[in-house]
């Protein structure tokens, strides 16, 4: 999306090819950008000039990310632009980052309620200083992107700090962000476009996570020697969770593998019920339908370890980090761990079933 802002040529190295990230490169075409093919092992050019009208509504696909953000982006512009997505992306809430754009000044049309399809009509914006009211990284980059393309200040604050990647990226580009008495604050610079630039993309710990997992759970196999963790139950708390929100999954299942009758409790991840499922009730019914004990209370998580074999059906609701997750769990010896469907894996991780044989498992 800066590549998109920018006024030249860019070079992506290293970018995912998941769906999610195909979508943000839609988007950005029809909005004027010449965006490369993204594909494995090839870099992506976007060559951008200036954001332009769309010709008809932009498809965000599955990705809450490419929506909320690009909501920041078209705060800015004056023309108007409508947003929409699958079907499990319109369930989900934008009020949360349409109400402080609102107070920015954007105009914003709902279709049905608090989701997509929506309308944005940009224009002059004023500055903003605003409290989250939940932790969360894509409110916080959508109302900097609207100060960056509306060239007004943003200061915001969290309670608890949410991932930063948003933040390193101003701040390598000299955007004028900083933090100030624990609030991040953009100030814009006078400089009236994003520089172009070459970027190299590290790895994404979120989808490492799952192999990471994986590893732990494993045996001796052939030379790949394993060294399993003694795995025991925690408790989580609420200002760890921001950190690790996309891991929970994960990391449930890791817990349910815990010596056996401790219980580990994730706290306040009530966010969870607003991904691309209600992770929160799927990762304990699941559990549940493969012999685990565990409950969603309020906005709290409990799973209670076992060393009963994991056997049952996994309802994915086409999440791919809940189908990831369990199918690490199914990698267990002896598990029998059906998934509804493994297509989701593609919005996030396309070759993740093919790198978990890779390492040994099924």
């Amino acid at each position: 999306m800066l590549a998109g802002l920018a006024r030249g040529a860019s070079e992506l190295e290293g970018l995912l090819t998941g769906a999610d990230v195909k979508s943000t490169a839609r988007v950005l075409r029809q909005l004027g950008a010449r965006v490369s093919s993204v594909r494995e092992g090839g870099n992506v050019t976007v060559h951008a000039s200036r954001i332009s009208h769309p010709a008809s509504r932009l498809n965000c696909g599955n990705s809450g990310t490419t929506a909320r953000l690009m909501l920041g982006i078209l705060a800015g512009q004056r023309f108007a632009a409508t947003l929409t997505g699958d079907a499990s992306l319109r369930r989900r809430p934008m009020r949360r980052v349409t109400e402080p754009l609102r107070a920015m000044g954007a105009d914003i049309q709902e279709k049905g309620g608090d989701a997509l399809p929506l309308t944005i009509r940009g224009g002059r914006l004023h500055a903003l200083t605003y409290t989250t009211p939940v932790a969360s990284a894509q409110i916080k980059s959508a109302l900097l992107l609207a100060g960056l393309t509306g060239n007004v200040g943003v200061t915001i604050r969290e309670p608890y700090r949410s991932r930063d990647h948003t933040e390193r990226l101003f701040v390598h580009l000299g955007l004028g962000l900083h933090e100030r008495a624990g609030a991040i604050v953009y100030e814009p610079s006078g400089r009236s476009a994003v520089p172009p630039f070459r970027l190299s993309i590290p790895g994404d710990a979120s989808s490492a996570a799952f192999l990471v997992a994986a590893a732990v759970l494993a045996e001796p196999v052939a030379d790949l020697v394993a060294r399993p963790a003694a795995l025991r139950g925690t408790e989580v708390s609420a200002a760890e969770v921001p950190t690790l929100v996309d891991e929970v999954p994960v990391l449930a299942v890791l817990a349910s593998r815990a010596a056996a009758g401790s219980e580990t409790v994730f706290r306040e991840v009530g966010e969870l019920r607003v991904k691309e499922s209600n992770r929160l009730e799927l990762i304990a019914a699941n559990l549940r339908a493969v012999g685990v004990e565990a409950e969603a209370r309020g906005n709290d998580l409990f799973v209670c370890g076992t060393t009963r074999r994991p056997s049952g059906r996994i309802e994915t609701a086409r999440d791919h980090r809940l189908a990831m997750a369990f199918a690490v769990l199914g990698t267990l010896p002896g598990a029998d761990v059906r998934l509804s469907e493994r297509a989701s894996v593609a919005i996030s991780y396309p070759r993740f079933f093919a790198d978990l044989r890779h390492i040994g498992h099924q």
